[in-house]
């Protein structure tokens, strides 16, 4: 939550400091370098996760991997820094994608005692580095912002977290790495990871072959639009898909064997992470207009074009929700074939529709065409959670129906309070009180108040002295 807070508030003065320019540039670059990072960790860190057992020699020798990686990732973004800056038109791209490649390198240090701490559960340690890099983001990138740095400011904002993470991870934890070589752990480590790399050349796939294609064909402006409905559209999910990656991955692999605790484990999360994405959503969706214009604009309009765009990515939000523990638990039970079948058809479907949708509608259109080739993974899943984890319609009903159902009364309340009164500040508190209060009471009496009790015994837990 710390880590969303500050994610937030950063995009915010982010976006009411720098231009839609600013954003295309830092977001096109930002695809040819999320297409390197894949070669940069090639689910090192899945593997190492999952191995069973773990000694100095395989950390040693994952960590000489990892290296290797990095320096080969960062020495590929010189020439494919300059392809990108003639398919974009402006040579600044060439050198923000390769200050953006530091990170290979400095990722690298960090990387083992982080996936030790994953390893170990050991979450109270591993959340402490992650924290004080989003401070340090957020804290550099605004105060760069305010003084009309402009694209750099997220660049250096992002290098300067980076670092903070790793000189954490190592103050952490003391272990001396050396490099060290061993073929047999080695080939191990890939076999397991480059089926998740394979998948995740998919996922970039669906992550970024929309912004490549309105970068490419409409420029920065438009792609800054988009770009930052994009950002606010999936930022509650990027923010769950590495929480539940680093924390339910290896939970979920420590009980792959119990398929009734697996099917469990996977119901709960479903459950809260329904109700908390469908609030955030619906809230940003009803309030989307006041939102550009309120919070972003500073009173302005210069967001506006990227409203409507906006709200079909928070449907696209919701869905990509109701994914991401699945998506652990097929990794943690060893089925990443099936992942990576998924994530093909869904990329097909988008790589195949996103000119026309362009062409035709613009990035409206464009954002309808991700929702849907995201949703088309459900089609390969449902097989499986049915089979598998024994989860039928009846349960997904009685996980998802309070959350919907609250969120259409919520949006139906939001709605009305918005038509009724004058745009303005006040209107746009009241519309977020009113949706939340709402989806609140119509979620705890549809539910039993089952997310709440367990939400409150945590926290009472946590609370109990030792």
């Amino acid at each position: 939550m710390v880590t969303f807070s500050l994610q937030a508030a950063t995009s915010v003065v982010l976006a009411r400091y720098l231009l839609p320019r600013d954003y295309g540039i830092v977001g096109y670059a930002a695809i040819f370098v999320a297409f390197l990072a894949r070669f940069n960790d090639l689910g090192l860190g899945s593997a190492l996760v999952q191995r069973k057992e773990l000694d100095a020699h395989a950390a040693n020798t994952a960590w000489t991997l990892r290296v290797v990686l990095g320096a080969a990732a960062f020495c590929l973004a010189f020439p494919v820094s300059r392809l990108a800056a003639v398919g974009f038109g402006d040579p600044v791209v060439s050198t923000v994608l390769v200050v953006l490649s530091l990170d290979f390198l400095i990722s690298s240090i960090g990387f083992i005692p982080s996936s030790l701490m994953v390893r170990a559960l050991d979450y109270r340690r591993w959340i402490q580095p992650l924290i004080a890099g989003a401070v340090v983001r957020t804290a550099v990138a605004c105060w760069l912002a305010v003084h009309g740095f402009s694209f750099w400011s997220i660049v250096i904002a992002g290098l300067a977290s980076s670092i903070t993470q790793a000189a954490y991870f190592v103050c952490l934890d003391h272990r001396k790495l050396e490099f060290q070589w061993d073929k047999a752990i080695a080939r191990e480590l890939l076999r397991f990871g480059v089926p998740l790399f394979s998948s995740g050349l998919l996922v970039f796939a669906l992550f970024n072959a929309d912004n490549f294609i309105v970068g490419a064909v409409s420029g920065a402006v438009v792609l800054g639009y988009y770009a930052l409905a994009f950002n606010w559209g999936a930022m509650l999910c990027s923010l769950v898909s590495e929480l539940v990656h680093s924390v339910l991955f290896p939970t979920f692999a420590r009980m792959q064997h119990d398929r009734e605790r697996l099917r469990q484990g996977y119901l709960r999360v479903l459950e809260q992470l329904s109700a908390l994405g469908v609030l955030v959503y619906v809230g940003l969706f009803c309030c989307a207009r006041e939102f550009l214009v309120i919070v972003l604009g500073r009173g302005g309009g210069k967001w506006l074009p990227a409203c409507h765009a906006l709200q079909i990515l928070c449907i696209y939000g919701v869905v990509r929700l109701m994914l991401e523990p699945l998506g652990n638990v097929l990794v943690a039970t060893g089925r990443t074939r099936l992942l990576f079948r998924a994530n093909l058809i869904a990329a097909c479907c988008e790589i195949v529709l996103l000119y026309p949708a362009l062409v035709l509608g613009g990035i409206n259109a464009v954002a309808v065409v991700v929702t849907i080739s995201y949703g088309v993974q459900w089609l390969v899943y449902w097989p499986v959670i049915r089979k598998d984890l024994n989860v039928d319609i009846t349960d997904l009903k009685r996980v998802l129906f309070p959350a919907f159902a609250a969120g259409f009364c919520a949006w139906a309340a939001g709605a009305a309070v918005g038509s009724a009164l004058p745009f303005g500040i006040p209107t746009f508190a009241l519309m977020i009180v009113t949706i939340t209060l709402v989806f609140v009471v119509i979620h705890g009496w549809l539910s039993s108040w089952r997310w709440f009790e367990e939400w409150r015994q945590v926290y009472l837990a946590r609370a109990r002295p030792a």
